[in-house]
């Protein structure tokens, strides 16, 4: 009796209650709030057609990625006017506080808590719920990241619900479980000063009535845009044909297929990210860490508009002009009051584009919601414009990949996305190729420069924090991000880096994470490889050269 009423005490927790009523009410609500500060949304019709025919053959899970609070209910907002169900949504126990956690129940939420571990009962309670989800038919909503991107970027998946709904299908609750990847995308997004000050270090502000009280002042702007793009639906029976059974793999064979299912969802999303004029103009003016002629900026935007095109990536619609969709964005820039102007005292002087300081956090952070689809092409730049005679083919490619491996708590890369890059760099006569070596031609490593500089901030990140470890030795049991963070600012001030928004939080972390996984940090977070550490160090320090 006292693990019944254990149980239902954690049910209550748990349990959505969706209410018509409420939905309607939200519907209602939330058309005249979108309608004051959004200018429409980019949807791709087709992509939900594939998800209404998915629906027929068993239960739907859509898995959008994590960008803003407004993401759950823009998702479920437009699914209830396309006719679809109304989800039920995973949220974190954090947004359960007075008044707001009865509506967000009433609409659709349900809560979890950041950790089960060491309370095994309420982890059976909360996989029997999803189960029982499942088998009703009702779909499911997860963000796959966990949390927010504080950055701009997708962040690495967590697998802990996403191993019990393969579990929940394992059992037989239902005859198919269909995972929808969802891109969900903005001009601008509403929490960016917030997200700004997290990347710099700022704690997080634990959410609360009066913060939602606050965000009342949101009602007084407008942030262009809404882009939400379905990728292809993923099941799970097509997805384990011909593997062997789940009920027969060992535990290892489980983790390694939630790892493989996991990065393939966070690819489907990668693959429908938006390009807007905003976040390749970011881009531009973060490939360089001095000010920029007013032309090559706008020649900067079409050279990448054309790589983006070239990988036939999603661009918003507003780029059909580049030359309006330039003139649009850069006016943005001006109002936002993030790039300052240097005008030439003549005609024949150019204008100056000048970005710096804690502004370029806010273009880093538009920066990376594509920067995926250029660090193919970015490492490939940092390797080559090492060497002005060029390297042959097993060097450069031993290189690449190498660089590749170090950044991998950052990007998600495949061995397809670098041909397609290099193919391009040749195709546009940036790279050359001949007898088995590869070069930057000379009278391109001024574009190859800013594919280059697109990726030095993650490169000064990793060094600062490699020197901070050579220094400390010992990190200790508290999170060090903080110190590393001084450490690093102090390198800047120093002139050892360059490039303010290196100064990241969420970078040192994967660094941290990287060299772990790499054993020069042991389990009692001390430096146990000088010598790999040192090599880091050495390989970092010599991509980052002029």
């Amino acid at each position: 009796e006292e693990i019944e009423r254990t149980v239902r005490k954690h049910l209550d927790q748990i349990a959505s209650d969706l209410s018509p009523s409420t939905i309607n009410f939200l519907n209602k609500s939330l058309s005249w709030v979108f309608n004051n500060i959004y200018d429409g949304l980019d949807a791709n019709a087709d992509g939900l057609q594939r998800v209404k025919e998915m629906a027929r053959n068993g239960s739907l899970v859509y898995v959008p990625c994590h960008k803003s609070h407004i993401d759950y209910l823009i998702l479920s907002y437009y699914l209830f006017n396309n006719w679809m169900s109304v989800p039920v949504i995973a949220a974190g126990i954090n947004l359960a506080f007075f008044p707001i956690g009865s509506m967000l129940r009433r609409g659709g939420a349900f809560f979890m808590k950041r950790s089960f571990k060491d309370n095994p009962l309420y982890a059976q309670t909360f996989a029997a719920y999803v189960r029982t989800i499942l088998q009703e038919r009702i779909p499911l909503e997860f963000f796959i990241e966990g949390t927010r991107s504080r950055s701009g970027k997708l962040m690495l998946p967590k697998k802990g619900l996403l191993s019990m709904i393969i579990k929940g299908w394992e059992s037989g609750v239902s005859r198919d479980v269909s995972f929808v990847p969802v891109y969900m995308g903005y001009d601008t997004v509403v929490e960016e000063s917030s997200y700004i000050s997290e990347m710099k270090g700022v704690p997080k502000e634990k959410e609360n009535f009066w913060q939602l009280l606050k965000a009342g002042k949101i009602l007084k702007n407008r942030y262009g845009k809404v882009y939400i793009r379905f990728a292809e639906p993923i099941s799970l029976n097509s997805f384990m044909k011909g593997k062997t059974l789940f009920s027969q793999m060992d535990s290892d064979q489980k983790e390694d297929l939630y790892e493989v299912f996991a990065k393939k969802i966070i690819s489907s999303i990668y693959q429908q990210t938006v390009a807007t004029p905003f976040s390749i103009l970011s881009c531009v003016l973060t490939s360089n860490t001095s000010a920029m002629e007013e032309q090559a900026v706008q020649e900067g935007f079409h050279l990448f508009a054309d790589y983006l095109g070239y990988l036939q990536c999603n661009l918003a619609s507003s780029l059909s002009s580049l030359d309006d969709a330039y003139t649009e964005a850069f006016a943005l820039l001006k109002e936002k009051k993030i790039v300052s102007i240097d005008e030439g005292e003549t005609d024949d002087d150019p204008n100056l584009v000048i970005a710096e300081g804690e502004e370029r956090i806010h273009l880093e952070y538009y920066k990376n919601t594509i920067l995926n689809f250029f660090v193919p092409a970015s490492l490939i730049c940092n390797v080559l414009l090492k060497y002005d005679q060029g390297i042959d083919e097993k060097t450069y490619r031993d290189q690449v990949q190498g660089l590749a491996s170090l950044l991998e708590n950052e990007f998600i890369l495949d061995m397809e996305s670098f041909k397609v890059a290099q193919q391009y760099m040749l195709d546009k006569q940036i790279l050359h190729h001949s007898k088995g070596i590869y070069s930057i031609r000379e009278d391109s490593r001024g574009i190859a420069g800013m594919f280059d500089g697109l990726i030095e901030n993650y490169l000064e990140s990793y060094l600062c924090t490699a020197k901070f470890i050579r220094k400390t030795k010992k990190l200790g049991k508290k999170d060090p991000l903080k110190e590393i963070n001084r450490f690093a600012s102090r390198m800047y001030k120093k002139g050892e880096i360059k490039r303010y928004e290196a100064l990241c939080l969420p970078v040192y972390k994967g660094a941290l994470d990287t060299f772990r996984k790499k054993e020069f940090l042991d389990e009692r977070n001390t430096l146990a490889d000088d010598k790999g550490i040192e090599r880091i160090i050495r390989d970092i320090e010599a991509y980052l050269e002029d």
